[in-house]
């Protein structure tokens, strides 16, 4: 079995007709069932911000996923392993390449048929990085399958 996700948001804002906020990023991954709970992934995600310490940032990543709860209304699982990260300061031309530990924690409660709670934490310590998300979601079936990266029998590689 494989899995696959993907996933991209934005942010723009303006204070007194002043940019305040220039922000999206895109991240994907695919996975492969080792056992009922356990997993292997590979990811890869870019951030651009220009308001930020750095204008963007590329990493990609690889490890072990695990299935800690597996629920109809409720799911919550851990990965975690190495990966490398590129990265360019703002404004300058400084690049930071360098080996990095990547951990995520990503919890989902269904509510009703059309509406979850959604929690993830996604974490690059050799750089403090946190990326925190804590929404009340409104989904469809169709985005709810894309943001659960449901597991599905794929054929033909």
């Amino acid at each position: 079995l494989r899995k696959y996700a993907f996933g991209a948001s934005g942010q723009y804002a303006t204070t007194d007709g002043e940019e305040s906020a220039h922000r999206y990023e895109l991240h994907g991954s695919t996975g492969f069932r080792l056992g009922p709970r356990s997993y292997v992934y590979a990811s890869l995600r870019n951030e651009r911000d220009a308001f930020a310490t750095y204008e963007y940032q590329w990493t990609a990543a690889s490890g072990f996923g695990y299935d800690a709860i597996r629920g109809e209304r409720q799911r919550l699982f851990f990965e975690l392993g190495p990966g490398y990260r590129f990265a360019k300061d703002q404004d300058v031309r400084v690049h930071h390449n360098q080996a990095i530990a990547r951990g995520l924690a990503d919890w989902n409660f269904k509510l009703t048929d059309t509406a979850s709670l959604v929690d993830n934490v996604l974490i690059f310590p050799d750089d403090e990085t946190l990326a925190q998300t804590w929404d009340f979601m409104p989904l469809d079936d169709r985005q709810q399958s894309a943001h659960e990266g449901d597991w599905s029998d794929v054929t033909g590689g």
